[in-house]
């Protein structure tokens, strides 16, 4: 969904300098802004924070992207690691075996690390997916909660309540914390402590804002 700039009121001179934001916290503590509209043409950087409205926040369990890149490299090297040991230890296992027991035993090895290799793909892919599914969801809902912060009629407001009814039915379930004007949904799972921290981004954008 793109941003359209007819979701801002033209008789609201106050939201048209703004520059709506969405936030995203991570697991890792580390923040995604998501930018929905600013009243800068072709603007691809955020205003200060006096010039940002937030229009909704949301907590996301997992890690961000660049966290959890790092941790598949990480998790990826350390597996080389261990399957050159395994690897060493066979070849020094060569005096008291035959040239066909050592080719069955490498032929073995070489299985295993294929059948390593897919599972921890397999595992990589599974985590980017739940990443990608969770930034893609607050993002569709951040446009529909900015939407219904500025309705251009009555009926256009229902459509968007209806859609964000719709949104939030389907909210993955790593989002465990929404913080917006228009619906404030929390997991039974979500901490006190994690509902604090993402109201206080709110509050502390809204107070640079004043």
């Amino acid at each position: 969904m793109e941003p359209n700039p007819f979701l801002i009121s033209p008789s609201d001179s106050s939201a048209g300098n703004m520059c709506h934001l969405s936030y995203i916290r991570h697991g890792c503590q580390h923040l995604k802004a998501v930018q929905l509209f600013c009243h800068r043409p072709a603007s691809n950087q955020t205003c200060g924070p006096k010039n940002q409205r937030v229009v909704a926040a949301y907590y996301f369990r997992g890690e961000c992207f660049d966290c959890a890149t790092r941790r598949w490299f990480n998790r990826e090297s350390q597996d080389l690691e261990v399957q050159e040991r395994r690897f060493s230890d066979l070849t020094a296992k060569t005096p008291s075996v035959t040239m066909a027991e050592m080719d069955a035993l490498v032929a073995n090895e070489k299985q295993r690390i294929r059948l390593e290799d897919r599972a921890r793909e397999a595992l990589t892919r599974q985590e980017y997916e739940e990443i990608r599914l969770a930034h893609s969801w607050a993002t569709e809902d951040s446009y529909v909660q900015l939407a219904m912060t500025y309705p251009v009629d009555a009926a256009t407001f229902k459509m968007d309540e209806a859609s964000l009814e719709q949104l939030q039915r389907h909210r993955p379930g790593t989002i465990v914390c929404v913080v917006s004007k228009n619906s404030d949904v929390e997991s039974e799972e979500v901490t006190d402590e994690e509902v604090e921290g993402i109201q206080n981004l709110i509050d502390a954008r809204r107070t640079a804002a004043e």
